[in-house]
């Protein structure tokens, strides 16, 4: 029968089934990471709007098998993860 769906546009499943279990629970630790850094600087807010953008298109689409948004979510992670450090010195 056919149900009208040819298949579910979720990057979270995909990497499920690509890289297994233990891939996918790094990729939670990465996103828990995220949401527990407090971003001070302006940058750092727009950057994480940008990973949290990021994020959310997966559950809706494959935007980390593209270049571009990857490479974007990528340095955006970069200048949250940066910044930190900033603070500490």
């Amino acid at each position: 029968t056919n149900t009208g769906f040819a298949h579910l546009h979720m990057e979270y499943f995909q990497f499920a089934f690509e890289i297994g279990l233990i891939g996918l629970s790094l990729i939670a630790w990465l996103i828990l990471d995220l949401v527990q850094v407090k971003c001070i600087k302006r940058y750092q807010v727009v950057s994480k709007a940008i990973v949290i953008g990021f994020l959310l298109s997966c559950c809706f689409n494959y935007p980390a098998h593209l270049w571009l948004p990857s490479t974007y979510a990528m340095i955006a992670y970069s200048f949250i993860k940066g910044g930190k450090s900033d603070s500490n010195t």
